[in-house]
């Protein structure tokens, strides 16, 4: 919303709507803050009858057009009606017992310069504080615009990053295997020449090895994955909220709590299949034996 200064002639121009129930009042109508304004300062010089009600008329059009919209202007119209009301000339006006054609004079042109620019300023108070609000409610949508697309490029990263840790583990992983599978030929090559039943058990234990070599990768390869996931998913909710302070700061501080008591869960659960996993590779063989 683009706020103006208060004598403007825009100031009060009201932004076009869809209803057609809006549309049909006066308010919305062009000019009608500026006819306020202008009967206002007439009714500095020449305080009628006349003068009162079109003013009073404007001012409760104006109060049930902002009060069906929740608007906080509804309150500053009231607040200027009353104290119209409440002006010793304008009660004189009310009170005489010639209302039609009674025209009183303010007490003094120094008393209406000094109300008129009272009121003026009331008014640009008025603005100055709803531009302030308004600039604050943008500011608020473009600092979670701005934390979104870095959350989003955070999350990002973090992907990146857990992508290239388990390529790292898997080249590490196939080395190892590598190299075992060496140092296993080397042995199964220096027992070739023992007896059929010697060879026979060595062989068991070579592919028992080989069995848990290959659960130990894939049992890691999904621990890193889970535990990836976890960290992805609430680092991209704790960006959204991080460095705004007051309640959020406890908020973020409850979430990374949080997240440190599942991904420990999730490893401790891993943990205890890698040791289930083993235990049944060596029993299968065990029988077999």
């Amino acid at each position: 919303m683009c706020f103006k200064n208060p004598l403007s002639k825009n100031a009060y121009k009201l932004p076009s709507q869809d209803s057609d129930d809006e549309s049909a009042s006066p308010v919305r109508k062009p000019f009608f803050a500026m006819k306020m304004i202008e009967l206002e300062m007439e009714l500095e010089q020449n305080c009628t009858k006349d003068m009162i009600h079109k003013l009073t008329e404007l001012y409760s059009q104006a109060i049930e057009f902002f009060d069906d919209k929740d608007d906080p202007k509804c309150y500053d119209i009231q607040q200027r009606l009353h104290k119209l009301l409440k002006r010793p000339e304008v009660l004189r006006v009310l009170n005489s017992s010639d209302l039609s054609s009674e025209n009183i004079e303010p007490t003094s042109f120094e008393q209406r310069r000094e109300d008129f620019e009272n009121r003026k300023k009331a008014m640009a108070n008025d603005f100055k504080d709803l531009e302030r609000k308004s600039k604050n409610r943008l500011s608020v949508s473009e600092i979670i615009v701005t934390n979104v697309e870095e959350a989003e490029v955070m999350s990002t990263k973090i992907c990146e990053s857990f992508s290239k840790q388990e390529n790292n583990l898997e080249s590490r992983l196939k080395e190892r295997k590598k190299s075992m599978l060496e140092r296993s030929q080397c042995f199964f090559e220096s027992f070739r020449l023992q007896k059929s039943d010697m060879s026979g058990g060595f062989d068991k234990e070579l592919m028992m090895q080989n069995e848990i070599e290959e659960f130990l990768e894939t049992n890691f390869a999904q621990q890193t994955t889970a535990v990836a996931e976890v960290n992805v998913r609430y680092e991209t909710e704790i960006k959204q909220f991080d460095g705004q302070g007051g309640v959020f700061a406890m908020v973020v501080e409850e979430m990374r709590k949080t997240k440190e008591n599942e991904v420990q869960t999730m490893k401790n659960h891993y943990e205890k299949l890698r040791k289930e996993g083993i235990q049944s590779i060596k029993n299968k063989y065990m029988c077999e034996h």
